[in-house]
């Protein structure tokens, strides 16, 4: 791999570096157009050099918007689930041994920790419990009011709508990363063909090896 060692962002920078030098230096220009390499060949450097740095730009956008789109979920998650364990909890102390509620609640089992089971859950419990006048008026011994109910409904659906963002968010950064190590590939073979051929060229002559960015001994 020609960019051995360096990260991406500097593998950018240096190869950006040895395309303008060979392009613009009129020795070096000259003698690489004898082997092959003149301005088409150099072009097509060029535009893999571009679509890269646009992919490179384009995944750390992607990157960036699922961070924030799954920081945004965490936070609306964590707050549900404060809010609910402590619906639950004091629904289980109202409906202790009351058997048709706790079946219709549910909370006579343990709260799952996986999140599809854990939301079938909180959805069942607040639309029944926006629908039964009679488990209500229990919860409201604890000032749990049908419109505290019905606020925990409405972030629910918040919640829903965020994890599906997160999920597109997710699936537009894989085809972004995808897209821009097949990028990287290609640019990395051009300038390792590049780097080969200058490295014979360029064998007796170590000031312009070291302007095309190879180390000399």
């Amino acid at each position: 791999m020609a960019r051995k060692g360096m990260t991406q962002f500097e593998a950018l920078n240096h190869y950006s570096a040895v395309i303008k030098t060979a392009s613009t230096h009129p020795e070096i220009f000259s003698k690489l157009e004898e082997f092959g390499y003149d301005s088409v060949q150099l072009g097509k450097g060029k535009n893999l050099l571009e679509n890269t740095i646009s992919a490179y730009d384009n995944s750390k956008k992607e990157s960036m918007e699922l961070k924030e789109a799954s920081e945004k979920f965490k936070y609306i998650r964590d707050s549900i689930a404060d809010t609910f364990s402590k619906h639950r909890r004091l629904a289980q102390v109202i409906y202790r041994g009351n058997v048709s509620v706790t079946n219709k609640l549910e909370i006579y089992k343990r709260n799952s920790r996986v999140y599809s089971e854990w939301l079938e859950h909180m959805i069942r419990f607040y639309d029944i419990s926006i629908e039964d006048v009679e488990i209500q008026n229990g919860l409201k011994r604890f000032r749990i009011e049908i419109g505290d109910l019905q606020e925990m409904r409405d972030k629910i659906d918040e919640m829903i709508e965020q994890k599906r963002k997160c999920d597109i968010e997710n699936s537009e950064k894989q085809s972004a990363t995808q897209y821009k190590t097949k990028c990287f590939e290609e640019l990395d073979l051009w300038m390792s063909d590049f780097n080969k051929v200058a490295s014979i060229i360029f064998e007796d002559d170590p000031q312009i090896l070291e302007a095309l960015g190879r180390t000399v001994p």
